[in-house]
């Protein structure tokens, strides 16, 4: 395996996940069709995203389906239709993935362009004048601009202490209870909504990158957000 090839494969085994999920859901999917008449001709996930592989120029009434799925939060198969655009997407987003090629961890891209596609779904307006995949490109690689941009003003004003950030965790949790979903809930409890991050890297002891990959959230914001959520402990404390 090659350099690069290596660090591309956090990117391939999202995409692995995502096509491992819609494979299982053949139950939502039947729900996912039933309330979207436009997808009822596709008596399987793997049909549909195939039919917008073929000819995704002339999809944008299955891409509108699924759009809408996301953005009404439609349950219980809005995440399946977000997965489903996603594998339909995938060629694009390839290619947006490939293009960000900028100075970052391994995983970290990966999880930047999944969090784009993600805001961009949710906010897409789908006007008949345009094809639906290019105004989803075309916002994706937008949204990932975007946080790029923000990622790296953030990074300019901030220097992180690693050090630091550790001796918090480790402060912070000793000595931890035994059992991991009480860890949790303390740690939610605590501090809000950063405390699924810190239990993830404390208690599961996953690297921010890891982290950043499997929440959709970008590696420079976790890593800001625990060392936050660190200091607050540390602060509690004395």
């Amino acid at each position: 395996m090659t350099k690069q090839s290596r660090k591309d494969n956090h990117w391939h085994q999202i995409q692995a996940a995502i096509a491992r999920r819609v494979a299982r859901a053949a139950k939502v999917f039947a729900s996912l069709r039933a309330a979207r008449p436009e997808l009822a001709p596709f008596a399987a996930p793997g049909a549909l995203t195939a039919q917008l592989h073929a000819t995704s120029a002339d999809c944008d009434d299955l891409y509108r389906a699924l759009v809408g799925a996301v953005r009404d939060r439609e349950e219980p198969y809005a995440a399946l239709a977000r997965d489903l655009l996603w594998l339909g997407a995938w060629p694009i987003l390839n290619n947006i993935y490939v293009r960000s090629r900028v100075s970052r961890r391994d995983g970290a891209r990966a999880a930047d362009v999944s969090l784009a596609f993600s805001e961009a779904i949710v906010g897409v307006v789908l006007l008949p004048s345009e094809p639906a995949i290019e105004t989803i490109a075309r916002e994706t690689a937008s949204a990932l601009k975007q946080i790029q941009r923000e990622e790296k003003a953030w990074t300019d004003r901030h220097e992180v202490d690693q050090a630091a950030v550790d001796e918090g965790m480790r402060d912070m949790t000793a000595p931890p209870p035994p059992d991991p979903e009480a860890v949790r809930a303390e740690l939610n409890e605590a501090i809000g909504r950063d405390g699924d991050l810190i239990f993830l890297y404390v208690a599961r002891g996953e690297s921010m990158p890891e982290i950043a990959a499997h929440t959709g959230v970008s590696e420079p914001t976790v890593r800001r957000r625990i060392h936050r959520a660190s200091k607050r402990m540390r602060a509690s404390r004395r």
